[in-house]
Order: structure tokens, then C-alpha cells, then sequence
């Protein structure tokens, strides 16, 4: 009779997967939640104003402009974002800014719509437990 002998570091490995992705998941879940309370920022606190393009980098996949603006309480403010259409340095473009965070800003124009950040960041926390989930049954030792 021969005694089937299972590898403690094989079955180490899968539970530190099976753990690592649903950290995954948490942070998944924490960028998204960030990503909405920064645009439902701007939706509830937004005030618009009139700012100077002074950058804009196309150079790579992600497009950004660099913008300065002043906030209605007189302050100076110099952002980057890559949600615009259209820019051209030197000419005045509006921007939303939130009146609490005034770095965080985004072109007036740019559509503020909280759907997409909540679905992608759920469906990839989906993805990664079901992962784990996968990883921790393939753990388990089959009974003959």
C-alpha cells in the first residue's frame, strides 16, 4: 500500500493566491468607491470657472492637459487631468472644480456619470473572488 504524500508548500502557495486575491478584490472595490465619491465631489460641490490651458501632452496612449484656474475664493490653482475634448494651449477652457478639494477638477464639458467606475470596479472584485473561491477548491484534498 502506497501513501500519496501532498507538497505543504503547493497547498502554502494556493492559500497565499487565494488570500492575495481577494486583497485584490478589497482594493478593487476601494479604488472604485474613490473613484465615485470624487465625481459625486464634483457633481454636488462643483463650481465652474474659466481657466488657461497651458499643456497638453498627446504624446502617449493617455492624453492629459494641464490647466490653471482660480477658484471663486481667489485661489490659484495648477491641475492635470486627462478628461477633456478639446484643448488648445493658451485658449480658456471651462473647469469644474470641487469647492472642498479644489485640486480635483475636470473640464466642464466632461460627462461625470458614476456608472461605469462602479460596475468595472464590481465586476473585477467579482472576478478576483471567484478566483479565490477557484483557487481554495483546487486546495482542497480529493477524497478516493
Amino acid at each position: 500500500m502506497t501513501e500519496t504524500r501532498t507538497r505543504p508548500r503547493a497547498q502554502w502557495s494556493v492559500g497565499f493566491a487565494s488570500v492575495l486575491l481577494v486583497i485584490c478584490a478589497l482594493v478593487s472595490v476601494m479604488l472604485g468607491w474613490w473613484e465615485v465619491l470624487t465625481l459625486n465631489g464634483l457633481q454636488e460641490r462643483g463650481e465652474v470657472v474659466t481657466g488657461t490651458v497651458l499643456k497638453v501632452d498627446d504624446s502617449g496612449k493617455h492624453q492629459s492637459i494641464k490647466v490653471r484656474y482660480t477658484t471663486l475664493a481667489g485661489k490659484t490653482i495648477t491641475a492635470t487631468t486627462g478628461n477633456f475634448r478639446q484643448a488648445v494651449v493658451g485658449q480658456p477652457i471651462e473647469i469644474r472644480y470641487d469647492r472642498e478639494h479644489p485640486g480635483r477638477m475636470t473640464t466642464a464639458d466632461w460627462d461625470l456619470d458614476t456608472t461605469f467606475p462602479k460596475y468595472l470596479s464590481g465586476g473585477l472584485a467579482v472576478l478576483f473572488v471567484l478566483g479565490s473561491l477557484a483557487a481554495m477548491r483546487k486546495r482542497q484534498p480529493q477524497v478516493s
